[in-house]
């Protein structure tokens, strides 16, 4: 996946703006968090987490990268946005994952979910991943504000706060 204008479209749908917030939580290699931090400007501040590599990257500008193993000490309310590309259905406890990130999320903020869409046999069949996981952010506190599908195979949800 290598197309810039489907990376921009994609941070376009975030709404992201200059100075804020956001926690970038990735598997492998991802350039959002170049292009989430070239968005909100050098008052902006990205916490980088790849949730499979236990040693960090240098941080650099304004984009913190930290481990799965390190201990945020983030403030409530204090993110404006989590940004969750491709790890969501890998959470041990997403319920309560959910709730508990939520105390982070400042009054407007928002969950975005950028991940691979379901077969529409899966589906068919009544087994969908994607209605549990939206059924455990409304379950949080979060209902769905917009759905993106795009021509990749990936499709992107925004949650906010209730």
């Amino acid at each position: 996946m290598k197309d810039n204008n489907l990376y921009k479209r994609i941070i376009s749908a975030a709404g992201l703006t200059f100075g804020n917030t956001v926690l970038h939580l990735y598997k492998n290699k991802s350039p959002f968090s170049k292009l989430i931090s070239d968005s909100i400007g050098k008052k902006g501040k990205v916490y980088a987490i790849n949730t499979n590599s236990l040693k960090a990257k240098e941080s650099k500008e304004n984009i913190i990268f930290h481990t799965i193993e390190d201990r945020l000490n983030l403030d409530q309310e204090s993110l404006n946005l989590i940004f969750l590309e491709n790890t969501v259905y890998s959470l041990k406890n997403p319920l309560e994952t959910f709730r508990e990130i939520k105390k982070y999320l400042s009054i407007n903020g928002k969950i975005i979910v950028y991940k691979k869409r379901e077969i529409n046999l899966l589906k068919l069949l009544g087994i969908s991943k994607n209605k549990k996981l939206q059924e455990n952010l409304y379950l949080s506190g979060f209902k769905l504000k917009n759905k993106f599908l795009f021509n990749n195979g990936f499709e992107l949800e925004i949650f906010e706060k209730e």
